[in-house]
């Protein structure tokens, strides 16, 4: 019995704690709509170019494992020469970024 009732009043609790806190944020006078950017080119996409040293961070960030992708090339081995490819990935992938291109390398 008091297992239940503790449980009818926890769920009651979490019911209400959403429109509780939501009460007590003050309303604001502004439109949702006067904080949007007004972009007159709404439909373009923008993407910021990459360095030597954030390609160094994400290979860094990744789970080192021995298995390979459809690549061939596995996470373990990626780290090992992170050092001498990371300048020309970076060049690969700003090409990439600003040419709207994936170039296909043959090895």
């Amino acid at each position: 019995m008091i297992l239940m009732l503790y449980q009818i009043v926890s769920v009651k609790y979490f019911t209400e704690i959403g429109k509780q806190s939501a009460d007590k944020i003050p309303k604001g006078t502004k439109s949702f709509k006067e904080y949007m950017i007004t972009n007159p080119n709404a439909n373009s996409l923008y993407l910021v170019l990459t360095s030597s040293d954030e390609v160094l961070q994400i290979i860094n960030s990744l789970k080192s494992q021995k298995s390979t992708g459809h690549d061939g090339i596995s996470t373990s081995l990626l780290k090992q020469i992170q050092f001498a490819i990371s300048t020309r990935l970076t060049v690969i992938l700003n090409n990439s970024l600003e040419n709207g291109q994936v170039r296909h390398l043959s090895c």
